[in-house]
């Protein structure tokens, strides 16, 4: 009962409760999706293939219009991908992003790309999607590094919690961080990089069997998927409390096995 129950909430894609990470659904190809709302190609994920040259590109563009980069790694399969990129098409949001950024959209597939556009600017892998990096482009710096993850959630998010954040909120570059703390987060995070991306070929794989079928997920997929969700949740948090407090003390540790490391 309780893997129906499970299965019925994936299919419809409703969003996993207490999780930053996405649940897959799938995109309106029927008549009732007509009225659905307008992406503006510049954030339709489909349209725009994960390139790091082009977002090198944008950078540059960025730098020499005195703007700040935004890249954001997300998916067609996301629904708060498609939710970020829906609330970011209306047209006077848009218009205040685009004069605010230049932006630079990053399709991750089934967990598959997007890695050399995390790597370049120093993150060892991104931790779910949408991924909202806001970018300093002269240093390459992060300057939303203690938040970004909230987006992962960006379905719940209001318009004026959009407007808030991208296009009335300052952000800044922090150079009160202690050294050997950023190099603790930083090992901590590069150890759990590792992990994800072994889950995220498993999962990948899965996900993309799952959405392409039409059909109910299978078992091997709901554990696979709810206990990484689980996992890159708390360890987006954990990284994001470390730096907001500049310690390195509380970072959780994983020493069990995941179910996606276990042998069928």
């Amino acid at each position: 009962m309780f893997i129906r129950s499970i299965q019925a909430t994936l299919i419809v894609g409703l969003t996993c409760a207490g999780l930053l990470a996405s649940t897959p659904s799938f995109s309106c190809t029927t008549a009732s999706c007509e009225t659905a709302p307008q992406i503006n190609p510049d954030f339709a994920f489909e349209q725009n293939s994960a390139n790091l040259q082009h977002v090198i590109a944008t950078r540059e563009l960025a730098k020499a219009n005195h703007k700040h980069l935004l890249v954001v790694l997300g998916a067609t399969w996301c629904k708060d991908s498609q939710a970020l990129a829906t609330q970011l098409s209306e047209p006077s949001l848009y218009a205040a992003v685009k004069q605010r950024y230049e932006v630079a959209i990053v399709n991750t597939g089934y967990f598959a790309a997007g890695f050399d556009v995390a790597n370049q600017f120093g993150l060892p892998i991104y931790f779910g999607t949408p991924t909202v990096l806001i970018i300093e482009p002269n240093s390459g710096d992060i300057v939303n590094r203690i938040d970004f993850h909230d987006w992962m959630n960006a379905k719940s998010k209001s318009s004026e919690a959009y407007w808030s954040y991208f296009i009335d909120q300052e952000f800044s570059q922090d150079d009160d961080f202690s050294a050997p703390v950023l190099q603790q987060i930083s090992a901590y995070e590069a150890k759990q990089a590792t992990r994800l991306r072994e889950a995220y070929a498993v999962a990948g794989s899965l996900l993309q069997a799952y959405v392409e079928s039409g059909q109910q997920p299978s078992e091997r997929f709901i554990e696979v998927w709810f206990e990484l969700a689980d996992y890159r949740n708390k360890v987006a948090q954990a990284v994001s409390e470390a730096r907001k407090n500049n310690t390195a003390e509380n970072l959780p540790s994983f020493p069990h096995s995941f179910v996606w490391e276990l042998e069928e």
